[in-house]
Order: C-alpha cells, then structure tokens, then sequence
C-alpha cells in the first residue's frame, strides 16, 4: 500500500485577489485545517461592478519537503471545501489550479482543474494532477516548487467562497524520514 503526505498552505504565492472572513494577508491561514472547520474561508463576492463577474484567485505555496528524494510520486491530488450562495444549474463557482513559482526554467503554466459548480451546502471537490505543470511525471523537486491556486466566481450579488484547501501525495519506495515541517502530516508509520 502506498504512503502518503498531506501539505497544506504555508504562505501567500502570487495572485492575492480573494478576500478573508477575517481581515487578515496570510489568508492560507484561514483554509489550512488538518480538521473540517467551515467557520473561516477565503470568498469572492460580485457586487455587480466592473470585472465583478471575472474570476478572481489567491494562489498558495507549501512547505519544502526536498529531504524526501527516493522515493516515486504515484499521485498529486488537491481536495478543497467550497460553498456559494448561487446554487442555480448554471453558474461554475470555484478552480484549482497548479503552477510553478517561476524559479529557473520552470514554466507559468497553469494548469486548472476545471471549473467546479458547488451547492449551497459545503461540500468536498477533488482533482488529481496526473503531471506537473510542465507535463511532466511528479518529481519531489516539482512538488517542492509548487504553488496552487484557487480561483472563484460568483453571479451578481451572490458569493462563492472555499474553507479548505490541501495536497494529498501517494509514493512508493523508501521512505526517507527527517525532521517535518507542521505543514506535513506523514500517513504511515515512521520507521524507527
């Protein structure tokens, strides 16, 4: 049976358009739970102004995890919790997509999950990122430069908005153990 890490957001990446429940700038704090708690959020409400209807997005990085080395990324999921007040047949609310942080010859592709309807209840969504965003097979290198943004949209006068947001890694091989960041949960037993 494959291991698995969990990472969740440690930071702020690039596009910082969404707002917070709580008037705070590391908002990742407020979608970094390891426990389901719906009470704090990043939303985007439309008001019916100028690029009100736009998508807007906050991107997230995650902690550095460079000691884990030998062993083979099987699969990159990102799962998120997400509402909207608009529960119509119509209308796309939220996206996740990944990205690099643009460092070296790393590319700004971004590479979207796809846009995802929600309900007026919080409920899960899951997409699983066969390659990194240069297409390429999972790497830990890949995974240590990641960025991964949420992107939502909402009709005119309605909110759409996200409680949670992590990464799930499966690999396979030796499990390297060293000193983890609080961003990390390890899914298996550590060797002794």
């Amino acid at each position: 049976m494959p291991a698995y890490i969990t990472l969740r957001p440690d930071g702020m990446g690039n596009d910082t358009d969404l707002v917070g429940s709580s008037a705070i700038s590391n908002r990742h704090t407020l979608i970094d739970e390891s426990s389901t708690d719906d009470a704090d959020y990043v939303k985007w409400f439309n008001d019916g102004g100028a690029g009100a209807s736009d998508a807007k997005y906050d991107e997230y990085t995650f902690s550095n995890h460079a000691r884990l080395g030998t062993e083979t990324i099987d699969t990159v999921k990102v799962y998120w919790r997400g509402a909207s007040t608009d529960d119509g047949p119509s209308y796309q609310d939220s996206e996740v997509y990944i990205t690099f942080s643009g460092i070296g010859e790393r590319t700004e592709t971004k590479v979207s999950s796809g846009w995802q309807q929600h309900g007026s209840s919080v409920s899960w969504y899951l997409y699983e990122f066969a390659n990194d965003p240069d297409g390429q097979n999972w790497t830990w290198d890949s995974l240590n430069n990641l960025l991964v943004g949420v992107g939502l949209k909402a009709s005119s006068g309605e909110t759409a908005r996200v409680t949670q947001l992590y990464i799930e890694v499966t690999f396979s091989g030796d499990f390297t153990y060293g000193e983890d960041s609080f961003a990390v949960e390890v899914g298996t037993d550590i060797p002794a």
